[in-house]
């Protein structure tokens, strides 16, 4: 019984050890080129539903949240029908998204961000297709 009682708490500790060493993520180091480009495309989501016609910012060369001033981003475009954007001739590196605006569905304004690296294990046949959740 104590042998059961010894397997069982060896096999317990080292999942939960390797549970969290697995889940725990580094910091994105920045990614600098100026040759490789991609497309991005982001669709936008307030719960289950695509939201139209809602700003999309993107800063480059960024690995922290810029905040909430639009004039600190690079890029800005707005959703399709369909709810999303899409970023063209991106070039690989490190950048942030950030929604703020009106979901007509639900009458209130919604925030949402996140960061984007686009590399060559995120750019699969160079396109990054990304979702970005905003909320109340």
């Amino acid at each position: 019984m104590n042998k059961l009682k010894s397997i069982f708490s060896f096999l317990f500790f080292s999942l939960t050890g390797i549970f969290f060493y697995a889940c725990s993520k580094e910091a994105e180091q920045p990614i600098f080129s100026d040759k490789v480009k991609a497309t991005l495309v982001v669709e936008v989501m307030h719960h289950q539903w695509t939201i139209p016609g809602i700003p999309v910012y993107l800063k480059k060369d960024a690995t922290q949240f810029p905040g909430q001033n639009v004039s600190l981003y690079d890029y800005t475009l707005t959703t399709n029908q369909a709810g999303t954007v899409q970023f063209n001739k991106m070039l690989y590196g490190n950048y942030y998204l950030y929604v703020k605006g009106w979901d007509p569905v639900f009458q209130d304004t919604v925030i949402g961000y996140k960061p984007v690296v686009i590399n060559d294990s995120s750019a699969a046949g160079g396109i990054v297709d990304d979702r970005i959740y905003v909320s109340e």
